[in-house]
């Protein structure tokens, strides 16, 4: 079971004042009333401790169904749920359910930013009959407005302390506070990765109850949480209690794109991109395109998404705030990963990752080494791989290697640095033929840099890596992101 969801012991709330009539305290529903302590349900009444339905009476421990009787309390079951949204910019939800025992649990919330963009409103509708702690969480500044459709099932709203929560508005009587002010803490880096003692301790220190379901996504307008017919851990998100078995990398297979493909299957190189919410995959000679299937991660053009990775029949590429995700080419199957990276690419029949210091608080990964991996599962669950020095520390927005060279570019540039792997120091400028542009992918074939040029449409263009002189240009249909390219009959 996904190790996320952290079991803490609920601390008591209090129990409501009540000082008259039917809810005071002789009276009916109070210590000694019809309900209370000595009453009708309370410790000695009707269903209190010695009463019909009482510690000794008809379902009491000692009654019909307690814990001598007919049937035994069961444990009070958290109800699954779901996230419903609208206004999602370009990213998928990440979310996961549990039940942990208890009717009263800690909902997470979180988003990068509104729909409507920095410092805009999202929108939060609590539509479940059982009681909640919602814990809001984001990054850019956000303007919260909560709403429940049963009232009174809000306990209390957590917010984040620092200047991105602009406003909190809540149903009347729900409590607010803020947790916290730490920037790792409020990342989804510490919400789901194995290594996460600074969420354990917050969530200790805020006395919460125990974490029933997180839900993620990039810029939401509205989300409504509702109940769902079942609990799930997300298929995609990796057990670290109980890691699957290493399965080893194989070079890029490229034995079904004939078949798949058949407009690619004369071209002698083929390249996998994202694009348009799909896989595509381009022929290096004739620069013809075929969707493979919809991508699970961002298609949307980004630094960190140039760098991707085509290992055996799948597709290395970074999901959820850099999360290292496998997509398979021939089914819609995906899995994600605890290694948060700024980029991938293939090295034969291992995957190098490359890990930024922003998010390096609690991670293992040294942001100045290329880490090298044998399996995706070696990756899922932060175990460590073999390193090679990082070259090029400056300018490697978008990398790429061969069995010799590290090539990078500046996420917008006319010229890529070469230098050789595993060295530091001397490295050679080349400029590439006129060109300049965003750079959303890089990748070497048969000796020749190719490079995906600009944002709207996107061009794929074939440089000589000696010279930096344009061979080859392919205008695609659309933006594309990201390039890793393998040699047809492999």
């Amino acid at each position: 079971m996904l190790n996320t969801f952290l079991t803490l012991a609920l601390v008591a709330c209090g129990e409501p004042d009540a000082t008259s009539a039917d809810d005071s305290t002789d009276g009916g529903s109070g210590t000694d009333g019809g309900s209370g302590t000595d009453g009708g349900s309370g410790t000695d009444g009707g269903s209190g401790t010695d009463g019909g339905s009482g510690t000794d009476g008809g379902s009491g421990t000692d009654g019909g169904s307690g814990t001598d009787g007919g049937t035994a309390e069961e444990s009070p079951t958290t109800r699954p749920v779901r996230a419903y949204i609208t206004g999602d910019a370009h990213e998928e939800v990440i979310e996961f359910s549990r039940d942990v025992g208890e009717t009263l649990t800690t909902r997470l919330v979180g988003v990068y930013r509104s729909a409507s963009g920095d410092g805009g409103e999202v929108d939060v509708l609590w539509d479940v009959d059982e009681d909640v702690v919602l814990v809001l969480q984001n990054y850019d500044s956000v303007r919260w407005q909560v709403s429940e459709t049963y009232p009174g099932r809000i306990v209390e709203v957590v917010t984040d302390c620092d200047w991105s929560v602009l406003e909190v508005n809540v149903p009347k009587g729900v409590p607010t506070r803020c947790g916290s002010d730490n920037a790792y803490i409020r990342s989804v880096e510490a919400w789901v990765s194995p290594n996460r003692t600074l969420l354990e301790g917050w969530l200790e220190d805020q006395e919460l109850p125990p974490l029933a379901s997180i839900h993620y996504t990039y810029a939401p307008l509205t989300w409504a949480l509702r109940e769902a017919d079942e609990h799930t851990d997300n298929p995609a998100v990796p057990d670290c209690d109980a890691p699957a078995d290493p399965v080893a990398f194989e070079p890029a297979d490229t034995s079904w794109v004939d078949s798949t493909c058949p407009d690619l299957a004369d071209d002698s190189w083929v390249c996998a991109s994202l694009s348009l919410d799909s896989v595509i995959l381009i022929g290096v000679d004739s620069g013809a395109q075929c969707v493979v299937r919809d991508s699970p991660v961002s298609t949307y053009p980004s630094v960190t998404g140039a760098n991707i990775a085509w290992l055996g029949t799948s597709l290395y590429a970074l999901g959820p705030y850099g999360s290292i995700t496998e997509i398979p080419f021939l089914d819609s199957a995906y899995r994600y990963s605890f290694a948060f990276s700024d980029g991938v690419v293939a090295d034969g029949d291992r995957l190098l990752a490359r890990f930024n210091s922003d998010y390096s608080s609690g991670s293992i990964f040294d942001d100045s080494l290329l880490h090298r991996f044998t399996s995706f599962e070696q990756a899922q669950c932060e175990a460590a791989g073999s390193t090679e020095a990082l070259p090029i520390l400056w300018s490697t927005s978008s990398f790429t290697v061969d069995e010799e060279r590290f090539i990078s570019a500046w996420h917008s540039a006319d010229s890529v640095d070469v230098v050789a792997r595993g060295a530091i120091g001397a490295t050679e400028e080349i400029i590439l033929g006129g060109w300049e542009d965003y750079i959303y992918g890089m990748s070497v074939v048969d000796g020749d840099l190719l490079v995906m040029w600009g944002s709207w449409p996107s061009d794929l263009v074939r440089h000589d890596l000696s010279t930096g002189e344009a061979l080859v240009v392919h205008r695609l249909d659309a933006t594309s992101s990201g390039l890793a390219c393998a040699p047809m009959g492999g």
